[in-house]
């Protein structure tokens, strides 16, 4: 509900015939730190005006008739309209065609009153429009063909006819005694473009940008301000309702007052006031037969209340879905900066119009639209450019290479870059005499090589099926190697020997195993021991030690590479629930990394059942997940894929990769952009084969899976990597996966690589 206030007040406020609206400042040498806004607080805004323009083009006017207001037994017209156009009155008009730029002007009445100086004001231009299908289906807005506003500073849903109630006070449209009625004028818009009047834009070429944030967007007493007014008069008529919408609350402290000081927060808007929107890449493309591409939006947020607490939707009817964020991921004075990014897109030839919505934490709009958080509106315009999106396709350009080690069971291959750009592998390898080798393998971009065995060891340390590895910061890799007990990780050198072996002091057995590697250099050897994850870190980079175990959540570890590093060094680890029903996902707190967030659920529906091995690779802050599933309903087997900005953590719905009706097993995801594509692509074996496919559009669609070898059973686990392209590896994917024989089973490699059409 709207603030009560007493009648003296209230005739001041309608006395005003401006009002005030929030702003922020963006060029400032001592700005002002945002404000949280008292929840108890309700909305400040005020129709403080108006009025229904009547364009002639022939004798070239533009009419203003002042429309009735609320009466409040006192004759306040002499203040608020024409004639004389006192507190609204047109600074310039000139027409071109169906195009018409005015400059209108608002003056405040009361010179000297400081206690009545309004905020945020704005003109706006309300008219019929045609353009809906927002995922919000009561928003329509004017578009090509409608009587619109050109250079608006924002849309308002305020006062518009359609939503805002005919009750003949200030707070509610009512048509005039003059002019076009609604009912035949049709505004049926609910967005309406708006200017922004405040003292700062103090000439007809500002913008926003050049609101100083400490001014807070004042419009002083007795102040007058002019904005430029581009309309183009569109098919439907010359008709259109100008309101003024303005915020204002009573001064706190005794007189004299100062504005804005003396002003409490709350006498400004709560939905955010201004948006920055930057494009960070941008593959939109429409050739006329084909369309799709990806749009990536920076959008800073400026908000007096609560900049980081609101909720950045973007939409475009026809071209993409609607995609928000909820996490803002930085900011500064005034302002908290969203990422946003679409994919799957349609988009129409040459450019297309976003909706930017900025959903605040205030609810109902004042009680007048329930169930609808206030909020704010804004546009923006991207390209689409007229050339065909690259094609990718992928070729295996290399025929299989065998590790030529012929021992009696070879498996739980695992495969990793350092930092030095160089291929490292190891697996398993028991001879008939149970012992644990763990054999390992470089690349130098020519072929295989590297010492039969980095590590061994003989019963009774007989290992499991799990094997993880991850680079050093410096050069090498960190290798975590699955005993009966205890479990050991061991730091590879780079001359393949390794630099010394630590004891994890998990309590009972791990039967799952994950490596991970901080920003640092620090290794993390992850066991779910107990019904527990539990985690060690090293106390020195890239050097095993001794630390004390920490537990990170009840659960299960994947079988596959499970983990990804953000760009602000926090580790992500994806894992099962100790039902096995669902996956999961945490994150370091910060880079220590000695404290986990609460798991938040990825996945998890009725319907399926043995949902397991969550891989995930992070990309450019882009959490890219599979997993497997098995469906109930059909009896299939699925490979799924979902993903998330760390913005956010907002998974998207998961897209089946692959189906089959045998089990498929030991899926691997990676992720990259090649010849300004998406790509991500899963490597897995489906019952005694391995497969890879891909998605060249972001993960939306998959191409048919590609057999990349047939495998004689039994067979034990793959592993894939896409290679960062540093000295003279020059391929794109290497694919290693364990395949049996009649006695034994060897390690194989396979080379690929992302081509163009």
């Amino acid at each position: 509900m709207f603030k009560i206030y007493s009648p003296v007040i209230l005739i001041a406020i309608l006395l005003i015939a401006i009002g005030c609206s929030g702003g922020g400042s963006i060029s400032s040498t001592d700005p002002v730190q945002p404000e949280t806004r008292s929840t108890t607080d309700s909305d400040t805004h005020f129709l403080m005006g108006y009025w229904q323009g009547v364009i002639d083009p022939q004798a070239q006017t533009l009419d203003f008739v002042r429309l009735r207001e609320g009466n409040f037994h006192l004759n306040a017209l002499g203040f608020l309209e024409p004639p004389p156009l006192l507190n609204l009155t047109l600074e310039s008009l000139e027409f071109n065609g169906n195009l018409l730029t005015a400059d209108i002007g608002l003056r405040h009445p009361f010179l000297g009153l400081t206690e009545f100086s309004g905020f945020d004001v704005c003109g706006i231009f309300i008219s019929g429009g045609s353009v809906s299908g927002f995922t919000d289906t009561d928003l329509v807005m004017t578009g090509e063909g409608d009587t619109r506003l050109l250079n608006p500073d924002g849309y308002s849903r305020w006062w518009n006819p359609s939503e805002f109630p005919y009750d003949s006070t200030i707070f509610g449209y009512t048509d005039g005694l003059l002019g076009a009625p609604d009912s035949v004028a049709d505004f049926n818009t609910t967005l309406n473009g708006y200017k922004y009047y405040c003292d700062d834009l103090d000439d007809i070429g500002d913008t926003l940008d050049d609101v100083d944030i400490n001014n807070r967007g004042l419009f002083s007493a007795g102040q007058k301000n002019v904005r430029r007014f581009e309309m183009e008069i569109g098919t439907a008529g010359l008709v259109f309702n100008y309101a003024v919408d303005a915020c204002w609350q009573f001064p706190e402290s005794d007189p004299p007052w100062t504005a804005p000081d003396d002003f409490a927060i709350e006498a400004n808007r709560v939905e955010a006031w201004h948006v920055t929107v930057t494009e960070l890449e941008n593959t939109l493309f429409n050739d006329g037969s084909e369309s799709g591409g990806a749009l990536s939006l920076s959008i800073d947020v400026y908000d007096w209340f609560n900049a980081d607490m609101n909720t950045v939707r973007v939409e475009s009817p026809g071209n993409f879905t609607m995609t928000e964020s909820a996490t803002a991921i930085g900011g500064g004075v005034g302002y908290s900066t969203y990422e946003v990014d679409i994919t799957g897109a349609t988009p129409a030839e040459g450019s297309i119009d976003l909706l930017v919505s900025i959903v605040s934490e205030e609810e109902n709009w004042g009680e007048f639209i329930t169930g609808v958080n206030t909020t704010a509106y804004f546009t923006h315009s991207a390209d689409v450019s007229t050339e065909t999106q690259a094609a990718v396709s992928f070729e295996f350009v290399d025929e299989v290479q065998l590790f030529n080690n012929t021992t009696w069971d070879e498996f739980s291959p695992t495969i990793w870059q350092d930092a030095t750009g160089r291929l490292i592998a190891f697996w398993h390898a028991d001879t008939p005499t149970i012992s644990a080798d763990i054999p390992g393998r470089s690349y130098d971009g020519i072929s295989w090589s590297g010492g039969t065995n980095v590590f061994g060891t003989s019963a009774p340390f007989h290992r499991f099926d799990v094997l993880k590895t991850a680079p050093r910061a410096s050069s090498g890799c960190f290798v975590l190697i699955n005993f009966v007990y205890p479990n050991l990780v061991a730091c590879a050198t780079d001359n393949g020997a390794m630099g010394g072996t630590y004891v994890f002091g998990f309590p009972g057995r791990s039967w799952n195993l994950e490596m991970m590697v901080d920003a640092s250099g620090y290794g993390y050897g992850c066991g779910d021991a107990g019904g527990n994850i539990v985690f060690q870190k090293t106390p020195t980079p890239n050097t095993p030690g001794n630390s004390v175990a920490h537990s990170i959540a009840p659960g299960r570890l994947s079988h596959v590479r499970s983990w990804g590093l953000d760009s602000d060094g926090l580790l992500y680890l994806a894992f099962l629930d100790t039902g096995l029903s669902k996956i999961q996902l945490t994150h370091g707190t910060d880079t220590g990394n000695l404290t986990w967030t609460s798991p938040i659920t990825v996945f998890e529906d009725s319907g399926y059942d043995d949902v397991r091995d969550p891989s995930v690779h992070l990309v450019d802050d882009v959490i890219h997940l599979s997993f497997l599933r098995h469906n109930l309903s059909t009896s299939e087997y699925e490979l799924c894929y979902t993903y998330a900005d760390v913005s956010d953590l907002n998974f998207s719905t998961p897209v089946v990769a692959d189906t089959h009706t045998v089990s498929i097993e030991d899926a691997h995801v990676q992720a990259g952009t090649y010849f300004d594509a998406s790509v991500v692509a899963i490597a897995y074996q489906r019952g005694d084969s391995l497969y890879f496919v891909y998605s060249s559009d972001g993960g939306a669609t998959w191409e048919t899976p590609i057999l990349a070898q047939t495998v004689y059973s039994p067979t034990e686990d793959c592993d894939m990597v896409f290679l960062e392209h540093t000295g003279s590896l020059t391929e794109d994917v290497i694919i290693i996966w364990s395949q049996g024989g009649t006695a034994y089973r060897n390690i194989i490699t396979r080379m690929g690589h992302f081509v163009e059409d």
